[in-house]
C-alpha cells in the first residue's frame, strides 16, 4: 500500500482525546482465480460505500514516534501490519513495514533509539 501521510489529531478542551490515521492507497496486483482476472497499473481507491474517503486507523504512539523520528516517508510502498485497539475493539495498524530496501534501512536507522 502506498503510504501518502499520517494524520494526527488531538483534542484541546478539557475533554482529552488523540487519535491517528494513515492516509494511503492499496497497490493495484495482479489477480488470478477460476472465476476473474485483474490486471492493471496505478492504486485502488479506498472509498466507503458512499464514497467518502477511507482512512485506516493507527495507534497514536506508534505514529507520533514514525513523525518524530523521521522514519516515516510519505509516497513509498508499506506493508501494512493490524492489530486490535484494546480500547476500542476496533481494527488498527500497528506497524508499516517498508517494502523497499532503501527505504527499510531508514526506518532501522531511524527507530533504533
Amino acid at each position: 500500500m502506498i503510504i501518502h501521510g499520517i494524520q494526527i489529531m488531538e483534542g484541546m478542551t478539557e475533554n482529552k482525546w488523540k487519535m491517528a490515521k494513515l492516509i494511503g492507497l492499496p497497490v493495484i496486483k495482479p489477480f488470478e482465480n477460476a472465476k476473474i482476472k485483474i490486471t492493471g497499473s496505478g492504486f485502488v481507491p479506498k472509498t466507503d460505500t458512499q464514497g467518502k474517503s477511507v482512512f485506516l486507523a493507527v495507534d497514536v504512539d506508534y505514529a507520533e514516534k514514525l513523525v518524530s523520528t523521521s522514519a516515516f516517508v510519505p509516497n513509498k510502498d508499506y506493508k501494512v501490519v493490524t492489530g486490535l485497539d484494546e480500547e476500542t475493539f476496533e481494527t488498527i495498524v500497528v506497524e508499516l513495514v517498508p517494502t523497499e530496501p532503501n527505504l527499510k534501512k531508514h526506518f532501522e536507522d531511524c527507530l533504533k533509539g
